[in-house]
């Protein structure tokens, strides 16, 4: 017979007073009480069962009390703007309550010995505390029911009060029983410097850096099990007294505070509802279970916020099945590499490149099935159809996204919000900007306006303009105004206009005809082709520019798909960002095609598109190559598609592109001492399988005394490597000590990876016109030009014993890894 299994629940709980919108004009505004922390874990763990089906004993709190009940709180609701059925959160008043210990009305029996019991608490609510008798009380009823788990829910002022003591001190007989479930806006409050949603990545950093930068928080930092919430989006699973790296649990969809702003924004009761579900998931699952049971209870939370407030008298039916999984799916996980993260790494690491490892082998699927295909894999953000995959690109349009989200909804603000402009020519500057003014504004009118300096000759033009954008705000309507060639602002001609827009950005106002005229809210995006990084902004050979950023609100940068000068390192990422505008304009471009469809892309085609350092106008190139090239769903994309090389060279490389058809480039001096190394492997296995007759006969010769047709084969061999490495689910890359090195193959893969390479061979045996016959590399004949089928089984050998060497072959700074994914850790 198993060993019962108990929960109680405990701690403080309060009342809220809601006010609904008036149905109609003569009826009356509805008011409903709804309830806080331990009646509302009450509520929603009601009718839970165990892991074997049987009902698991829940010990509610007693909400009885001497006093009236405490009231938290009013708050005030409107009708969603999504849903008219719906209602958001308007405002609302916290009201100076104590808090009130609430005890279980039973505790499991304590002969019960083999029996499991879970106790999930309610800390006081921000800024409180239990006063001396009630936490005595707590203090007794924990010293006689020693729990198993115990899941606290915690409030301001952290690391404090003798509950939190008894177990972070170690006072406890089960030391490890503290799971500490903290609002990230509780850290925040207490002076924790923890950036709002910029990226997962950032979070992790910054998570790491101050979790330990204050020093009474010191039993945060070493709690047993603190789990961290960012919002319904995600959350970070730090265990104090392990060497085990923190977990991350997010939606690679979003980041904080996105679920609620496409939603009904912040319901009451979210983080109640994480608690519920992750302690019923616990409690079914056991301890083992606990990054899925986070997962849970973010899915539990994501339930609240889709429906909103309904009668708490059937809570546990609100939020369904607290234990199923289907928005628990949402969510994948990561573990931080918080000792790199520590030592100070790279600020540009990313989630992608630790979990994934081989991008340009995610960037050809992307092509082929599509950017939805990827959606659930990486961390990405999207902008209306504008989709971000680099950390680099996602922190800087975040930015300048919550900065337009604050600068709207601040009407007493007057002057235009200005933005800098980055990004390489034909990058698709323009259209980025007005996707991520339609994802802010979404259902509010907006009007983009259109002004190049090029075209600009006195100050009449400017100020045509400016009333256009007047008037857009008298009516009601959001201006965004794109200035292209921005440099030319700084010349004589334009000194006049320069001024206008430095008082107009300064003051908000412009003069029209002797008049002082305000021009309202407006969005101001200042691009040039010459600003293609931040850097192209602080040159201090161009007067005056300097100071005209420096009086824009923000500046943002586009990387487009081409590969960039990135002083700290190699541009990884470029084929998965080039990938994502690759597969957006196929499906312009195609009939029929859609998200969903699946192309049929040649593999050597598709990896010179992907993997072309540069293409001349960057989107408008590829733009161009498409609507020059024979392709179709059905027919799918060949190399024979495309144009003639004269009207390929214009808009890329045509030498680079044919280089990259045949997979990633290794740098050139990898490339050599690999070959080398090839080649020594490949005389050691002739000497070692062939008689002494046959020896002489081969005339073997080294390196340095080789012919340089067959060095040029050696290095076509080693440039062969990254792409078959795809097709046994491994992929080639500078060493790092975030992954485990591939030292050998298995048999099945160095079968594989052999019957490619003699295909290969073969291949380029025939193009340079070779034969079958007899051994003889002076009349270009060899007997081994058969396939793979037919060669002799001492023959397949070397083969075997050349590919099974690629590990080997490799400088220090490069290894072998497995192809990973996100969430496989």
């Amino acid at each position: 017979m198993s060993a019962s299994q108990h929960l109680v629940i405990a701690g403080d709980s309060q009342l809220q007073l809601c006010i609904y919108p008036q149905e109609n004009a003569s009826s009356r505004p509805r008011t409903q009480m709804y309830p806080t922390g331990a009646r509302l874990l009450a509520l929603l763990l009601n009718g839970l069962k165990d892991h074997e089906g049987q009902p698991l004993q829940v010990h509610r709190p007693s909400l009885e009390h001497p006093e009236d009940p405490a009231l938290h709180s009013i708050m005030e609701f409107e009708v969603s703007e999504k849903d008219a059925d719906a209602v958001r959160l308007k405002q609302q008043i916290l009201l100076d309550t104590e808090p009130r210990w609430h005890s279980p009305v039973s505790t499991p029996p304590s002969d019960e010995k083999e029996s499991r019991c879970m106790w999930v608490v309610q800390d006081a609510f921000a800024g409180k505390s239990f006063n001396s008798n009630e936490t005595q009380l707590a203090m007794d009823l924990l010293e006689q029911n020693q729990p198993t788990l115990f899941v606290y829910h915690v409030s301001t002022p952290l690391c404090s009060g003798a509950i939190w003591k008894r177990f972070s001190e170690g006072k406890d007989r089960n030391q490890e029983a503290m799971i500490a479930v903290i609002d990230v806006a509780s850290l925040r409050g207490e002076g924790l410097e923890l950036s709002r949603g910029l990226s997962w990545e950032r979070t992790c950093e910054e998570f790491i850096h101050q979790l330990g930068s204050i020093g009474n928080f010191v039993t945060l930092a070493t709690c047993p099990h603190l789990i961290v919430l960012f919002g319904c989006d995600g959350a970070i699973y730090h265990r104090g007294r392990e060497a085990a790296r923190p977990v991350l649990v997010f939606d690679p969809k979003g980041n904080e505070g996105d679920f609620v702003r496409r939603h009904l924004g912040p319901v009451p009761g979210l983080n109640e509802a994480f608690v519920a579900g992750f302690a019923a998931s616990l409690a079914k699952n056991g301890q083992s279970s606990m990054l899925e049971s986070i997962k849970r209870g973010l899915g539990a939370m994501r339930r609240l916020g889709r429906q909103g407030l309904v009668a708490f008298s059937n809570a546990h039916e609100l939020i369904g099945e607290l234990t199923r999984d289907d928005e628990s799916r949402e969510f994948i996980q990561f573990n931080v590499p918080s000792d790199d993260i520590a030592r100070g790494c790279d600020d540009q690491w990313s989630i992608l490149e630790h979990a994934v490892g081989d991008v340009s082998q995610l960037a050809q699927e992307t092509v082929r099935q599509g950017n939805n295909h990827i959606a659930m894999r990486i961390p990405h953000a999207q902008f209306s159809k504008l989709a971000l995959c680099d950390r680099r690109e996602i922190e800087s349009f975040r930015s300048l996204t919550q900065g337009v989200m604050h600068y709207l909804a601040t009407p007493s603000i007057r002057t235009p919000y200005g933005v800098a402009v980055c990004g390489s020519v034909g990058a698709g500057k323009t259209f980025a900007m007005q996707q991520v003014i339609y994802s802010i504004v979404r259902t509010k009118p907006v009007h983009f306006l259109f002004c190049d300096f090029a075209d600009m000759t006195d100050t009449d033009y400017l100020n045509v303009l400016l009333q256009s954008v007047r008037d857009c705000s008298i009516q009601g309507v959001i201006a965004a105004v794109h200035f292209h060639n921005t440099e030319l602002l700084f010349n004589s001609s334009l000194a006049k206009s320069l001024y206008i827009l430095l008082r107009l950005i300064r003051e908000g106002t412009f003069i029209d005809n002797g008049s002082l005229r305000p021009v309202g809210q407006s969005i101001f995006f200042f691009e040039d082709d010459a600003w293609e990084t931040l850097s192209d902004l602080q040159n201090p050979k161009k007067d005056g520019l300097k100071s005209f950023v420096a009086s824009l609100r923000t500046s943002v940068t586009l990387l487009g798909p081409n590969q960039i000068d990135n002083k700290r390192g190699p541009d990884t990422l470029f084929p998965l960002r080039r990938a994502i505008i690759l597969r957006s304009l196929l499906e312009g471009q195609i009939p029929g095609m859609t998200s969903t469809s699946r192309i049929d892309i040649d593999d050597r085609l598709l990896s010179g598109l992907l993997l072309v350092p540069k293409f001349t106008r960057a989107v408008q190139s590829m733009k161009a190559i498409l609507d020059m090239s024979q392709v179709n769903l059905e027919h799918g994309f060949k190399p024979a598609d495309l144009p003639p090389i004269s009207l390929l060279s214009l808009h890329m490389e045509h030498d680079d592109f044919l280089r990259c058809m045949k997979g990633p480039i290794l740098p050139a001096h990898i490339r050599e001492e690999a070959a080398q190394k090839l080649h020594s492997a490949y005389l050691d296995e002739r000497r070692r399988t062939a008689s002494p007759g046959e020896l002489n006969q081969l005339n073997l010769q080294e390196w340095h005394m080789l012919d340089e047709e067959f060095k040029e084969s050696a290095r076509a061999h080693v440039d062969s490597i990254p792409s078959k490495l795809r097709l046994v689910s491994c992929f080639l890359a500078e060493r790092t000590d975030s992954r485990i090195a591939i030292q050998e193959f298995t048999p099945a893969q160095i079968e594989q990876l052999s019957i490619v390479e003699h295909d290969r061979w073969n291949s380029e045996r025939l193009q340079k016109q070779w034969t079958i016959g007899e051994r003889d590399p002076s009349i270009r004949q060899t007997p081994f030009l058969v396939p793979w089928s037919d060669l002799d089984e001492k023959f397949r050998d070397i083969d075997r014993a050349l590919v099974a060497g690629y590990p080997s072959f490799l400088p220090s700074s490069y290894a072998i890894y497995s192809i990973g994914r996100l969430g496989d850790e």
